[in-house]
């Protein structure tokens, strides 16, 4: 659903929504970066789901890093 790639300071401020449901991967997939999400806001990320374990690890809510090579907050 959203994919976080490059090295930016992400955010979703406290008057904002974000809803990713019922995807087929994972919800929110935080690479490299950061991504913040203020007191206030909305973020709901349910009934994603990853089938293939190999590509995208297990689960499909909030997956973050990419094994040694980044290291996202």
């Amino acid at each position: 659903a959203v994919r976080l790639y490059n090295n930016f300071a992400s955010s979703l401020d406290s008057t904002s929504s974000l809803i990713i449901t019922d995807n087929h991967n994972t919800g929110l997939y935080i690479r490299q970066g950061s991504f913040a999400v203020e007191d206030g806001a909305t973020l709901r990320i349910t009934g994603n789901d990853v089938s293939n374990n190999l590509l995208d690890g297990y689960g499909g809510g909030l997956y973050v890093g990419y094994g040694d090579n980044y290291d996202p907050t």
